[in-house]
């Protein structure tokens, strides 16, 4: 902390004399901190350069995403304050910082009286996390893809995470695949849906998207529950909407209890029924037929993912046990066959919505 506060601290140009810096636990890519000063209070964060190999491409693009739905949300009549994140300068007026050890710091204002959250509280925010999502590629939508960078190669490349996946399986260098049979066999039987998704992709449209959209990237109001944004924009890439959509309702609508895993149908109907209406007009008939195929494939890489790390010794995904990551990823897989159960229901379910915009 005394290398943060003597070296980091001075080199940003916050308000008002410095009170406290505490470190903020909860996420597990960046280092982030709260500093609070006599005049305001913000979030500091060193950069991860293991997860993030083009950190300047990171930078880049929150700058041009921050900067082009700042003035859309000033245009409208918005609270930019709180409906979009306030990038902090640097003393010689750049937005980041790099240390004496080559990392890389930044900072933006921290947002009073709101509220993420790792579960939904009522279904009411399972709505509120629908406008979130919506609003947000509604807003992005006509910002030129040139200008945004993908700055994690194949972050959503589901085929590339499946060949991961194999390779993981085929070296076994933790010798854990013995462990995981079962959800080894699942992965396999559920290929399919990287098939289905595949061909969707074929008649889809390229997006300005968030591509990390779960629910505690999301920012409610503390006081009336709504929304306020999407935050964590580090992965923010061009990408499907698909992607979006399917991980946020995966993870506002399904419960992370591996006991009882299911998609919450009260909790689907109204994610889907408010991001349908904030992208009313915007999203083409190829895109609003995947939705369905978007939230399988959504658990499905998740999973993937959540095995692969399990498989490779957990260097992606902190664990606090050496089975978590295995466990995460039979929740998700239970998802999934919930979501597979209900698939006529979520068909007829978003025709409903699209009836009644």
């Amino acid at each position: 902390m005394d290398f943060i506060l003597q070296n980091i601290v001075p080199e940003f140009a916050f308000s008002g004399g410095f009170v406290n810096c505490e470190k903020i636990e909860n996420g597990h890519i960046n280092d982030t901190y709260a500093v609070t000063t006599s005049a305001k209070r913000y979030v500091l964060q060193k950069l991860n350069n293991a997860v993030f190999p083009d950190i300047p491409a990171v930078l880049k693009n929150t700058e041009e995403v921050i900067a082009h739905i700042s003035w859309k949300i000033v245009a409208s009549g918005g609270n930019l304050k709180r409906e979009c994140l306030t990038l902090i300068k640097t003393r010689d007026g750049g937005y980041s910082f790099t240390d004496e050890n080559g990392g890389v710091w930044r900072a933006t204002l921290f947002i009073d009286n709101a509220l993420s959250y790792a579960r939904i509280p009522n279904s009411e925010t399972a709505e509120q996390a629908g406008k979130a999502v919506g609003r947000f590629l509604t807003l992005t939508s006509d910002l030129p893809a040139s200008k945004i960078t993908n700055s994690i190669p194949d972050f959503h490349n589901t085929e590339k995470r499946f060949a991961d996946f194999e390779q993981a399986l085929r070296e076994n260098p933790k010798d854990r695949a013995k462990e995981s049979d079962r959800e080894i066999n699942l992965i396999y039987q559920h290929k399919g849906i990287l098939d289905d998704f595949k061909e969707y992709k074929k008649d889809m449209p390229m997006r300005v998207t968030h591509n990390d959209t779960r629910l505690a990237n999301m920012l409610f109001d503390a006081t009336s529950g709504d929304a306020l944004m999407l935050i964590d924009l580090d992965t923010v890439m061009n990408g499907y909407s698909s992607y979006d959509y399917g991980d946020a309702l995966r993870s506002v609508a399904g419960t992370p209890d591996a006991a009882q895993v299911v998609m919450d149908e009260k909790a689907f109907d109204l994610f889907t029924r408010a991001y349908l209406n904030e992208t009313k007009g915007l999203l083409t008939a190829a895109e609003i037929d995947a939705l369905p195929t978007a939230i399988l494939i959504a658990a499905y890489e998740l999973a993937l993912r959540y095995l692969t790390d399990f498989l490779t010794g957990d260097a992606y995904f902190p664990a606090a046990y050496p089975s978590q990551n295995l466990d995460k990823a039979r929740v998700q897989l239970k998802l999934l066959s919930d979501i597979e159960y209900k698939t006529i229901w979520i068909g007829a379910a978003i025709k409903r919505i699209l009836k009644r915009l």
